[in-house]
């Protein structure tokens, strides 16, 4: 007789059904007899007087962005909050040992903590988690959440600065005579969790509960403020800010090393010029805020190399107008020659000026000019007798007499001339001379205005770059941060 295997299978079934039955009925009767007459509105106490305790700590997981144009922070946190609920107390025994009982946040009390400095608009928790009841009463909350709060920049010394971003949590109807938080000593950072931020390092992060006011209240409340010193990671800024911008000021000066005659001067120090005033655009408007508590390192740079290029425009004009005077209409006075030409042009390096030793070259070429014309209008031809009148000893050394009058005939004799082709000579020798004396006058005066302008290109090429330097070393160690970094590496070089 074969025997029909379905009443095993349902023996089977049954049973299972059974045990499963127990193990939820279990945690089921416990879950009733906690919340069967548990209100989630009403404080868990005895007495109204009584203080619930409420202790708090945080721990970073990451500093997702810190925005310096909207002045907030947004990062991902995992805050604990642990109180003593007498309502869900139990006796493991009786529940088969069950320590723990996990259940939904709007099912129990919980304090309203939240983000005070919030600014996204969600003061709830962004993953409203599970609660874990302990047997004893102990209920402790850990809901991650991604938060964004407000932190007043201060911009100063960007991109070598520190920020202080505070979280400050506070209950939103609980003041501290009925609630109060009771914080840690610091944030944690737990290694194998925190994810470190690209641009920005934590320095330290202390918490402190103390005693605030809400608004249009009167009654205190106990907040927990975290406040996070971060430091920005300048590598970035350095490389592709800083660096060029350094770089075009100190090609400014280039405009002073440039000669005069290349007419490029003035183009280099307009194309620098527009490179600086984007640089500046590019900056105020993704990385530094709207602020007028403080005006930003690098555009305190970028302000001075946009002053110190402009400056160089108006000097490169100045020496171009000197470079580029008229030769007979403007002559150096003495002073200028002595000064430019013999003392500044000697201590530059730039040789000594050696086109007389009577002075300036327009005034040694005036005394030529008019000692010929001396020579030449004392010459006198009358009866054919050639004599000269007083101030002739020019041209009576170039015609080698010893005596102060010679006949036509012997200049004939000499020269195969009349008396009427020296008279015609002699006007031919005047006018040469003139044209001869112009053009040298000319020439030594427009060297002297050449000359002029490559000392003041050189004055002013070590002028602007004593400023340049003094002034960005000036800038730039403002920052405590830059301060102490090239301190440190100097002092690890010499160790």
């Amino acid at each position: 007789m074969i025997t029909s295997p379905l009443p095993i299978i349902i023996a089977i079934g049954l049973a299972s059904v059974v045990s499963a039955n127990i193990r939820e009925t279990s945690e089921e009767r416990l879950y009733k007899y906690l919340f069967s007459s548990y209100s989630k509105f009403a404080r868990p106490i005895f007495d109204p007087l009584e203080v619930i305790n409420v202790s708090m700590t945080l721990e970073m997981l990451q500093i997702v962005m810190l925005d310096a144009k909207e002045e907030t922070m947004k990062a991902s946190i995992w805050p604990t909050r642990t109180w003593f609920d007498r309502y869900l107390t139990w006796n493991p025994a009786d529940f088969e040992n069950i320590t723990i009982l996990r259940v939904p946040p709007s099912r129990a009390w919980n304090p309203d903590i939240v983000l005070m400095n919030n600014v996204d608009g969600n003061f709830e928790q962004t993953y409203g988690c599970n609660m874990l009841i302990h047997s004893d009463g102990t209920v402790k909350w850990m809901p991650p959440s991604i938060v964004k709060s407000s932190c007043r920049m201060n911009v100063q010394y960007f991109p070598y600065d520190t920020q202080r971003c505070p979280l400050k949590f506070v209950s939103v109807t609980y003041d501290e005579s009925q609630l109060q938080i009771k914080c840690q000593d610091h944030v944690f950072f737990d290694p194998k969790a925190y994810s470190p931020s690209a641009e920005w390092h934590v320095v330290s992060a202390p918490c402190h509960c103390q005693q605030s006011a809400m608004p249009g209240s009167s009654q205190k409340y106990t907040a927990m403020i975290c406040e996070f010193e971060l430091r920005r990671l300048s590598l970035y800024y350095t490389t592709n800010f800083v660096t060029p911008i350094v770089i075009l000021t100190f090609l400014s000066l280039l405009c002073f090393c440039l000669p005069s005659e290349t007419n490029e001067k003035i183009p280099l120090c307009t194309s620098i010029l527009l490179s600086v005033t984007m640089l500046l655009l590019i900056v105020v408007k993704n990385f530094v805020p709207t602020t007028s508590f403080a005006v930003p390192l690098i555009c305190q740079y970028l302000l001075f190399s946009m002053i110190m290029v402009s400056m160089s425009i108006i000097s490169t004009v100045f020496v171009l107008n000197v470079h580029h005077r008229p030769p007979l209409s403007s002559l150096m006075p003495d002073w200028a020659h002595a000064f430019f030409l013999q003392t500044l042009a000697r201590w530059l390096g730039l040789g000594y000026f050696r086109h007389t030793d009577q002075g300036s070259g327009s005034k040694a070429a005036a005394a030529l000019h008019d000692s010929l014309k001396r020579a030449v209008s004392s010459l006198v031809i009358t009866n054919n007798l050639i004599s000269y009148e007083s101030g002739g000893e020019e041209l009576q050394g170039l015609l080698g007499q010893s005596h102060c009058e010679t006949t036509a005939s012997t200049v004939i004799g000499r020269f195969g001339l009349s008396a009427e082709d020296v008279r015609c000579g002699t006007a031919a020798v005047h006018f040469i001379s003139s044209r001869y004396v112009k053009s040298d006058i000319r020439k030594r005066v427009k060297d002297e205005w050449y000359m002029m302008a490559k000392v003041l290109d050189r004055v002013l090429l070590l002028l602007y770059s004593l400023v340049i330097l003094s002034v960005s070393l000036l800038i730039f160690f403002q920052s405590p941060n830059l301060r102490n970094d090239v301190f440190h590496h100097f002092v690890n070089l010499l160790s």
